[in-house]
């Protein structure tokens, strides 16, 4: 995970690299699992970019002469940008407080409804699955993608074992 983010930096800080100097040799990232927009993986490819632009991919692509070669050995490189912790088109993940019933009174205070399933009473928050509390209709997926962000990693709301968490494309195809 940490080489993939590497070379996603490596990838962009070379990208957005505004030098005259660097945008006449081209540079050639090898030996990476490429994850290509169309959804096509090539598990050992060349990456090659020229003047800022991709200008090759695959994996019979060599690197031209001159180039500045970049070994991605293990690594892989993905299209857009991976937000690594995020919450975008949950719902509210809080369970409402649970009110008095009837309003009756006992020793001045108000009387509350006793937890069930367990003697701690905390929820099992472990089991909650993060898919479960998504809606997938926001406007938001639209405005993560105009802005480059391809994949999200939700995870739910909660400290420790807050629950099981999810990978989503939001490109609008599957929930």
């Amino acid at each position: 995970m940490q080489r993939t983010l590497l070379i996603l930096a490596v990838a962009s800080a070379t990208l957005a690299s505004p030098t005259a100097a660097q945008n006449q040799r081209p540079t050639a990232f090898t030996n990476a699992r490429l994850i290509t927009i169309d959804g096509e993986t090539i598990e050992r490819g060349n990456l090659i970019i020229r003047d800022g632009m991709i200008e090759a991919v695959g994996a019979e692509v060599a690197p031209p002469a001159g180039a500045i070669i970049i070994d991605c050995e293990g690594g892989t490189i993905m299209p857009g940008l991976v937000s690594a912790f995020s919450r975008a088109g949950l719902r509210n993940q809080r369970p409402q407080p649970s009110r008095p019933s009837g309003g009756r009174r006992r020793g001045g205070r108000a009387m509350r409804a006793m937890p069930t399933g367990g003697s701690s009473g905390s929820a099992n928050s472990a089991a909650t699955k993060v898919v479960e509390r998504l809606d997938p209709k926001q406007d938001i997926f639209g405005e993560l993608l105009r802005s480059g962000v391809t994949t999200l990693a939700l995870t739910p709301n909660g400290n420790g074992f807050p629950g099981l968490g999810a990978l989503l494309r939001p490109d609008g195809k599957t929930l």
